[in-house]
């Protein structure tokens, strides 16, 4: 903020100019993004103050939206069994993202993670697609082992408690 500021560190700095500077090689040592590398490089940023109120939908949804892709799918054929469309997962408060969801790449089953980004710890009803066909939900950690007893699915979904800010693996 302010003025250009990599490796000047200061407990009690505050801007004097309305002036934001952003890195685009990640960090200062260039690991991520070597700045020798050719071509042309592009990148776009969106700013939007936020002052107070609900963080959820002030910054973490639009912040969401704006680095999501909107996913298309064109197809010329005959028409198969399954719905044009369909609802997928629910939850019932915001503030929370689906990560994935898919087949697990550790093992057997499909893999449903979720992440807390609003900074509430508080219960999260997980509604699954109509016609999912698991009666379990196994809590996991973050490398698909087993962290407690399986959670039933009952009326399509299955309630969990999520601390902030923290992952949650099923």
């Amino acid at each position: 903020l302010d003025r250009p500021g990599l490796w000047q560190f200061s407990k009690d700095f505050v801007p004097q100019r309305p002036r934001v500077y952003l890195n685009l090689y990640n960090n200062e040592w260039s690991t991520n993004f070597p700045q020798w590398i050719g071509g042309n490089w592009s990148s776009r940023v969106r700013v939007w103050p936020v002052a107070g109120g609900d963080a959820t939908s002030r910054l973490l949804r639009p912040a969401w939206e704006a680095r999501s892709r909107c996913a298309v799918v064109v197809y010329s054929g005959s028409a198969g069994v399954r719905p044009v469309s369909a609802e997928g997962i629910r939850l019932s408060r915001d503030g929370v993202l689906v990560t994935a969801f898919g087949p697990n790449p550790a093992g057997d089953g499909v893999l449903l993670r979720l992440w807390e980004q609003g900074g509430r710890d508080g219960l999260c009803r997980v509604t699954l697609p109509a016609g999912a066909p698991w009666n379990q939900a196994q809590p996991c950690d973050l490398r698909g082992r087993p962290t407690g007893e399986p959670l039933l699915i009952r009326d399509g979904g299955f309630q969990i408690s999520l601390t902030h800010y923290a992952p949650a693996s099923f």
